[in-house]
């Protein structure tokens, strides 16, 4: 059996899917029992690629099997994501100065400035 070939093509086809891990994984388990049952486990990638098709062609058929409104949900999460990582780093990097500057406060150097006027004295006006 060519498990890594076979694991590979799953992983692939679970990328296409857009749906919650729970419904990837039922979908992918049935999929990968029918390649069992049918003696399919044995090819290598690219018979698996023109056996069934590239992994996008079998997503299509098993996102049929979701619920829009689970497909909604993911598709949404999914275009959240860059923003909520760029809000994580935002936040890091105020931190980062944050820390910074304390650091600086706490390690600065107080030079004293003091100025010091001369003035001229003379003894002979007594």
């Amino acid at each position: 059996m060519n498990d890594k070939a076979m694991r590979k093509y799953l992983c692939d086809i679970n990328r296409k899917l857009c749906c919650r891990k729970e419904t990837r994984k039922r979908l992918l388990d049935g999929f990968r029992q029918e390649l069992d049952e049918n003696n399919f486990g044995d090819l290598d990638y690219d018979q698996l690629v023109l056996q069934f098709g590239k992994p996008e062609e079998i997503a299509l058929p098993l996102m049929d099997a979701v619920d829009p409104a689970e497909i909604a949900r993911e598709t949404k999460r999914r275009m959240a994501r860059p923003f909520y990582i760029a809000g994580i780093l935002a936040v890091v990097l105020v931190l980062v100065f944050a820390a910074y500057v304390r650091y600086v406060s706490l390690h600065a150097v107080d030079y004293a400035v003091d100025t010091i006027t001369i003035t001229e004295y003379s003894e002979g006006t007594e």
